[in-house]
């Protein structure tokens, strides 16, 4: 193997090694990598129709490659490049999407919980209103009931002394019949009873 190979197998070896660090991050951003010069010397051949060339040159360092290399399976060129960068705008379109989504579901909850503190809000005033009001009617009747208490007493005085009044006439006029009932019988004896008709 020359001197050449050498370098450039490690320079292969580095530029791989670059890729496979961008493409296992997700985050970060995919360098710009040079294209190989296998590359450039494979889409030339291939621009200009020199097929025969082109498949000798493949058979002939694929084949100096595996007899160097344990793993040949990673080739960096430009197609790869653009599949890292396709699969990472795929993946910062998905985060896109995703983020949009979330924030339209936020902003309906928000507006909903907007309406709902508003509709609270007209429930508290229109049910303070209701309290001050209950308050204010229960003031006024407790000032009524207070009047109806004093007015109650009044009309049971009242009422005591009528049923006295009532009473004691009731009393003087028993007394009065007995009178007339003695005055037309005479004097009876104590513990005899008057007859009225």
């Amino acid at each position: 193997m020359s001197t050449e190979e050498k370098t450039d197998f490690s320079e292969g070896q580095e530029q791989e090694e670059e890729v496979r660090k961008a493409a296992s991050s997700e985050h970060q951003a995919v360098q710009n990598l040079p294209e190989p010069v296998e590359d450039f010397l494979r889409n030339f051949l291939h621009r200009w129709g020199l097929s025969r060339t082109l498949s000798s040159f493949e058979v002939e360092w694929y084949g100096s490659a595996r007899r160097l290399r344990s793993d040949a399976s990673f080739v960096p060129d430009a197609l790869t490049h653009r599949d890292l960068l396709l699969r990472e705008l795929d993946s910062v379109r998905r985060d896109t999407r995703l983020l949009r989504e979330d924030g339209l579901r936020t902003a309906e909850s928000l507006l909903r919980l907007q309406r709902e503190r508003d509709f609270h809000r007209l429930q508290h005033r229109r049910v303070s209103q209701q309290k001050s009001s209950l308050m204010g009617d229960r003031r006024h009747l407790e000032e009524h009931l207070e009047s109806c208490r004093s007015a109650l007493r009044q009309l049971e005085e009242k009422h005591q002394a009528a049923l006295r009044d009532k009473t004691l006439l009731d009393l003087q006029g028993q007394r009065s019949k007995r009178h007339r009932a003695e005055g037309q019988n005479g004097p009876q004896p104590p513990g005899t009873k008057v007859q009225t008709l």
